[in-house]
């Protein structure tokens, strides 16, 4: 048997190690350029030439990983259409991903570029997909090609610097990061109304209640608790995650990142060029108890790899979150220049299992915003609404628990097309998370659109409802199937089929 706390450590280090890379994202390096076309990377990403080939290193890249990512470029190309590029392409994703098949061409805006984009997938019985992506533009004496190549879960988690590096292809000058995501995400899509509904545009607000009824005898509960020791925090905002809710200043912004992990961003986020300070939200919810002897050990092998070095600063301290009761850890090291740095860490429990606020970064900076973090903290409380709540529902929850995917495109014979991709997270504390992109094409141009909702669930007998924060509950019917073709079991949303994304049993 593996021993539990190197898992707990594992994971929890899988999380924050995205998290931070989601971070550096958003604080982004000056313009270089490729064949005369300006591009900007992340900070931290550096660049090696490699046989005629660019590629682009993410700081926290490691072999064996199976990711790669670079530019090329073909002199004898001259446009972006034709046969010419077509069969470039695919002799490329021959090369780069053998035995792979296209799954997608839409042309359309890359940057500030005309440009086309083209999806490869890779999917063999019991093993895990892999895609090549395709940012086809036009550069000085020829054409050029950003490429992505990884597997779909990774390309999930380096999203939000995927779509800052093609939002910066043409640009000279450094853009501030959309809440746009690129669509780089899981093999399922739907769109921004609904699972499986096509909207005429993105629209805002909760994706999974455009055309849906109110729940019979449901109420909106989101942000209704019971608890009376939390302290709202005036003038700010509520942030439903994992089972808790937590006041956040009005003017901060989240970004989501692997296991459940979410970015906390001040307003002046990144202005200073590094990663001076980062606030998230974290843990995998295996750990039940703060008294577990192996606490520190697990955060400590956790934080060492983001920061080596961190070490425990003084014993753990019992405190009060809001109407939650919980532990603050401190830990210090030194960065590799001789810097002071700090990891806050107040731990506290939740439906799901132990979670925390994370402060990292310079101790002047996290001293000098203690007060707002403070203010936050007093906040958390116990969402109500939760799984556990219904009749089977703790039981339900986790039968459902896991990342499923709905995925559609098509090409018209006018040239244009659409892409839809969507991803249910379903947890078993009762909580979920929906994001879903789509990206229209025709003659004259292209649309992008995105859709996110989290909240709470529970199951019915035959009916699934969502309860979005700040909205009103939505039932959809629900069955379990086995996909037709290798057997991977699906759940089906009012006769819309969302594909596992993670290996598990057939139904």
């Amino acid at each position: 048997m593996p021993n539990r706390s190197r898992v707990v450590s594992s994971v929890a280090r899988v999380a924050l190690l995205a998290l931070l890379a989601s971070a550096a994202s958003l604080a982004a390096q000056a313009p270089a350029r490729w064949h005369g076309v300006p591009y900007t990377l992340p900070a931290g990403w550096t660049t090696r030439l490699s046989d005629d080939v660019l590629l682009l290193v993410p700081p926290d890249a490691r072999d064996g990983d199976g990711e790669t990512y670079g530019f090329l470029f073909d002199g004898e190309l001259k446009d972006v259409a034709g046969e010419a590029l077509g069969e470039a392409i695919t002799a490329a994703a021959e090369s780069l991903l053998e035995g792979s098949t296209q799954k997608s061409d839409l042309s359309g805006k890359v940057g500030a570029l005309d440009g086309r984009t083209i999806r490869y997938v890779l999917a063999r019985d019991g093993e895990t997909a892999r895609e090549l992506r395709f940012v086809v533009f036009l550069a000085e004496g020829g054409v050029a090609s950003l490429f992505f190549i990884a597997s779909s879960d990774r390309l999930d988690v380096r999203r939000p610097m995927l779509a800052a590096i093609v939002d910066s292809l043409g640009r000279t000058e450094v853009q501030k990061p959309k809440r746009k995501p690129f669509g780089l995400g899981k093999q399922g899509e739907g769109d921004g109304a609904g699972p499986g509904e096509e909207p005429a545009k993105p629209k805002r607000g909760n994706p999974l209640l455009h055309g849906k009824d109110r729940a019979a005898g449901e109420s909106d509960e989101s942000a209704d608790t019971a608890e009376t020791d939390a302290v709202r925090l005036q003038g700010g905002k509520e942030q439903i995650w994992c089972g808790i809710a937590i006041d956040l200043p009005a003017d901060w912004r989240t970004q989501p990142g692997e296991q459940d992990a979410l970015l906390l961003l001040p307003p002046d986020f990144g202005q200073s060029g590094v990663l001076d300070e980062v606030y998230a939200l974290c843990g995998d919810g295996s750990l039940k108890s703060l008294d577990a002897a192996d606490v520190v050990e697990q955060l400590q092998g956790a934080l060492n790899q983001i920061q080596p070095g961190l070490t425990p600063r003084g014993t753990a301290r019992a405190a009060k979150f809001g109407a939650l009761a919980g532990k603050e850890f401190v830990f210090g090291g030194a960065t590799p220049d001789g810097q002071d740095v700090e990891a806050r860490v107040f731990a506290f429990p939740t439906p799901g299992g132990i979670r925390a606020l994370l402060g990292l970064g310079f101790p002047g900076k996290l001293t000098a915003r203690a007060r707002v973090v403070t203010s936050m903290l007093g906040s958390l409380r116990t969402q109500r609404g939760a799984a556990g709540q219904e009749t089977g529902g703790a039981a339900a929850a986790q039968a459902l628990a896991g990342q499923w995917v709905y995925f559609s495109s098509f090409t018209a014979n006018n040239g244009g097309g659409s892409s839809n991709q969507a991803v249910v997270t379903l947890r078993a504390d009762g909580t979920y998370d929906y994001n879903a992109e789509n990206c229209s094409t025709n003659p004259f141009g292209a649309a992008w659109g995105d859709a996110r909702s989290t909240g709470t669930f529970v199951v019915r007998g035959d009916a699934i409802v969502f309860t979005p924060r700040g909205e009103e509950p939505v039932s959809y019917r629900l069955e379990k199937r086995n996909h037709p073709k290798n057997n991977d079991p699906m759940i089906v949303l009012d006769g819309k089929a969302f594909v596992t994304a993670t290996q598990r049993r057939p139904w």
